[in-house]
């Protein structure tokens, strides 16, 4: 039965206006999103994009340090530079290693062993029906602030990784201007 017929039985076939304007509210009221779970899903939306951000932070940073890695190896291994500068290129090249290893762990799938929100909890369902169901039982609001809570430690994580790998790769710069400056004194 229609939210129309509801009205009409409701007020009667007598008053067919007051049916029909009980209907419409309450289909309004129906598709009125709820300011807070509105919010939330700005949240989920915000929290996204700076984990795409953080990516990109950290695929810029692995560019720079894994092709600074790459020619420090190569001129390591072609070269024959005194020892002290053989040993500072090969600790820069240990620091860029480092920032590699981190930046990589920065950008690692972050998938969680039990629970989970999105397209993770949906996995892990048995069925379309199951799906269903999940959507449907809980409530909007819960959902979507689980799903901010977790992305945001996820984001949170990640700029922090994201950190400490261009630290290395700051280190392995000074490391490779002292050994420059070091070696050509």
């Amino acid at each position: 039965m229609g939210l129309l017929d509801t009205a009409r039985q409701h007020y009667g076939a007598s008053d067919p206006e007051k049916a029909t304007a009980a209907a419409l509210i309450a289909i309004g009221q129906a598709l009125t999103p709820d300011p807070r779970a509105a919010a939330l899903l700005e949240e989920v939306k915000a929290t996204r994009f700076e984990l795409a951000r953080g990516d990109a932070k950290a695929a810029v940073g692995l560019a720079l340090a894994g092709t600074a890695f790459t020619v420090l190896v190569a001129v390591g291994a072609l070269a024959h530079p005194p020892v002290l500068v053989r040993v500072g290129l090969w600790l820069a090249t240990t620091a860029l290693g480092v920032s590699c290893s981190i930046l990589l762990w920065a950008i690692a799938p972050r998938i969680p062993r039990r629970g989970g929100t999105g397209f993770v909890a949906y996995a892990r369902v048995t069925s379309a029906a199951e799906l269903l169901s999940t959507l449907t039982m809980g409530d909007l609001q819960d959902r979507l602030s689980e799903e901010v809570h977790r992305l945001s430690r996820i984001a949170l994580k990640k700029y922090k990784r994201v950190g400490w790998g261009l630290w290395s790769m700051q280190a392995a710069l000074l490391i490779i201007v002292v050994t420059l400056l070091g070696g050509l004194t």
